[in-house]
């Protein structure tokens, strides 16, 4: 089983508080050793060199370093951007795409070692897909984050390559077999860009990491069933521990998820701030019992 997680910057010690740095950085490493994690998602810092935090570069080089060689080390990147751009980015604009393409191979070549690259927010931006004229499930918006997806893969080579999924149904069918509600309905991915299936039946990603972050367990579950018939094998279960961080719950979708057939799952997010560290800890030692 592929035990996963996000790691945002925090947990790493990419904070402005300065003697917080190494111990946050190490309380995380002990999590992850305890949980037994063996794949991490780990968002790449946005202040590379000259940002608010000086030496957020040294504090994310460092984690990757000092982490056992038993974790896969995967480098989240946020909508494809370079540091210092805060806006979404329009795929659509062809230099874009060619600028994330070169972005990503330039990390590779600077981080040779990491196992892969994970693209977070490789859409448009979903509240806003009305404001410039184009109709949901927009098919020029659906090739542009194709194509940025395709090159990104020319430059990964042998690297696994994994995106952050909207969910796969269109938030409020619980009936029927999966994928029926598609002849009513637009699953948010689409609706957002993300040709999720077409790019897993054209080796354009290995895996997709779905966002299902609901404390809703029965539409947790239903996202789970539609994602094992379309992607099986293809898919690791998003678990939002941030947005409820009640133990015995996100052990529930584990175990759930494992009995169901699921090939993994992702906690979103580890140690993230502001951390209650009594819950992070027993929650790594629950999921270091499985």
């Amino acid at each position: 089983m592929i035990k996963a997680a996000w790691v945002q910057s925090y947990a790493y010690g990419a904070t402005s508080v300065e003697d917080m740095r190494e111990s946050i950085r190490y309380d995380t490493l002990e999590l992850i050793e305890i949980a037994g994690y063996n794949r991490l998602y780990i968002k790449l810092p946005a202040e590379l060199s000259d940002g608010v935090f000086r030496d957020s570069k040294r504090q994310f080089e460092l984690f990757l370093s000092e982490l056992p060689d038993t974790v896969e080390k995967h480098i989240g990147i946020f909508n494809a951007r370079p540091p210092g751009v805060e806006e979404w980015v329009d795929f659509r604009d062809g230099e874009v795409r060619l600028s994330q393409e070169q972005w990503v191979a330039e990390l590779l070549a600077t981080y040779p070692n990491v196992n892969g690259i994970h693209l977070d927010g490789i859409r448009f931006q979903g509240t806003d897909y009305k404001v410039d004229g184009c109709p949901v499930n927009d098919p020029q918006r659906r090739e542009a984050v194709t194509d940025t997806v395709r090159r990104i893969r020319a430059v990964t080579g042998d690297k696994v390559l994994t995106v952050a999924s909207r969910q796969i149904s269109s938030g409020g069918h619980l009936s029927g077999g999966p994928f029926e509600f598609w002849e009513k309905d637009i699953p948010y991915m689409l609706e957002d860009g993300q040709d999720i299936l077409s790019w897993i039946d054209n080796n354009l990603i290995d895996y997709a990491v779905t966002m299902t972050y609901t404390v809703d367990i029965d539409y947790w579950l239903y996202e789970l069933e539609c994602w094992k018939s379309a992607a099986p094998g293809q898919f690791l279960i998003g678990i939002g521990w941030e947005k409820n961080k009640n133990v015995e719950a996100t052990m529930e979708k584990i175990t759930r998820g494992e009995v169901r057939g699921s090939p993994g799952f992702c906690v979103f997010n580890l140690y993230d701030y502001p951390p209650d560290v009594a819950a992070e800890q027993e929650l790594a030692d629950a999921i270091g019992a499985i």
